[in-house]
């Protein structure tokens, strides 16, 4: 008799289910969510090369229909990736889908998806950046 990976409960969804899903979730977090210095963003990239799993995928598009090179993992039946121009290496954002058939939807399904248009330092909380 054959079996397949656990079900996921529906309160499981979105989180890892693995260490290196977590690590891999966490360092996008930092990425996505913070301007951290040169050397802190060259040290979160080599913590995540060492990810088990870890692919580069070649012509992927972000939420701005920009084309780029994306560093993915893979855990159950979801694929992460962040997405870099392929020219410069500038994060552009990142996407999540489906790779199998789930209660969620088919393979294929964008679960999510960002673009970076513009990443600015402002004097206060709550101030936009000039245009």
């Amino acid at each position: 008799m054959a079996t397949g990976p656990p079900a996921v409960d529906r309160d499981e969804r979105g989180q890892g289910s693995s260490r290196d899903g977590a690590a891999f979730t966490a360092i996008g977090d930092i990425l996505r969510e913070s301007l951290v210095p040169p050397r802190t963003s060259a040290a979160l990239y080599l913590a995540a090369a060492k990810i088990p799993g870890i692919e580069v995928v070649r012509g992927v598009t972000d939420a701005a229909d920009r084309q780029g090179i994306a560093v993915a993992h893979t855990e159950r039946s979801r694929r992460d990736e962040w997405i870099f121009d392929r020219h410069t290496y500038d994060y552009l954002g990142q996407r999540s889908y489906l790779v199998a058939d789930t209660a969620d939807g088919p393979s294929g399904t964008v679960l999510s998806t960002t673009a970076v248009l513009q990443w600015a330092v402002v004097p206060k909380l709550g101030e936009r950046p000039a245009p």
